[in-house]
């Protein structure tokens, strides 16, 4: 599957190498950026340790992710500490298919409009922290930048 030119980033390569930084610095399996626009989800990057089987250009809706949590809601960064536990996520495709139990996204932003989001997940419930968030802001920042 291949991206749009309209949205696609301008530097493919970053875009994974970002986020392949993030996964080594919160020790998570997968990490991914996406565009949202209204109920069409498009991954524009993954970096994935749980041999998923997606690429950029995997196509959603987005009320099937974890990312509509974001999207819908006042657009900054989320976490779900037990995707299990939280009645809004519970049973959604990626926590029933790939196992994840955390969740933290930060939205990204082009042109000072809502894009999409960055995601990192791991498969254990765990309380991401301060500096963790803070991390994935700043890299959320780099990707911005190829947006």
């Amino acid at each position: 599957m291949s991206l749009s030119a309209e949205f696609a980033p301008d530097d493919t390569e970053a875009v994974e190498d970002a986020l392949a930084l993030l996964d080594a610095a919160l020790d998570t399996p997968t990490a991914m950026a996406s565009h949202i626009e209204d109920e069409e989800y498009t991954l524009i990057g993954i970096d994935d340790d749980l041999d998923t089987g997606l690429d950029a250009g995997a196509e959603f809706e987005t009320s099937e992710t974890f990312c509509h949590c974001v999207y819908e809601g006042p657009k900054r960064a989320e976490m779900i500490p037990e995707i299990s536990a939280d009645e809004r996520v519970a049973g959604l495709p990626a926590h029933e298919n790939l196992g994840l139990e955390a969740y933290l996204g930060v939205p990204l932003y082009r042109a000072d409009e809502f894009y999409g989001t960055l995601v990192v997940s791991d498969t254990e419930p765990r309380e991401f922290t301060d500096e963790e968030i803070q991390h994935a802001k700043t890299v959320a920042k780099l990707i911005q930048s190829v947006l």
